[in-house]
């Protein structure tokens, strides 16, 4: 069980820290609303405001370069 845990936590710190802020917000919002229906129209209202500003950084470019050039991304948190 830790043996997994300890892939899990190193999966999540490969990835860019925006993008690791940005899931936390999500999952914690997601707890204050009743159902996945009403998460889904928060996030559609623009209350995840984290997931939107990510979209807009320059890691998430570095990670779509990476993936289309097959190699690890360098993300800077920006």
């Amino acid at each position: 069980m830790l043996t997994e845990a300890r892939r899990l936590a190193d999966k999540i710190v490969a990835c860019a820290p925006l993008a690791i802020q940005g899931r936390k917000q999500s999952a914690m919002l997601g707890l204050q609303h009743r159902g996945i229906a009403a998460a889904m129209q928060a996030q559609t209202d623009g209350e995840y405001d984290i997931l939107e500003a990510m979209f807009r950084r320059s890691d998430i470019k570095e990670g779509l370069r990476a993936f289309l050039e097959k190699r690890n991304p360098n993300f800077e948190g920006r």
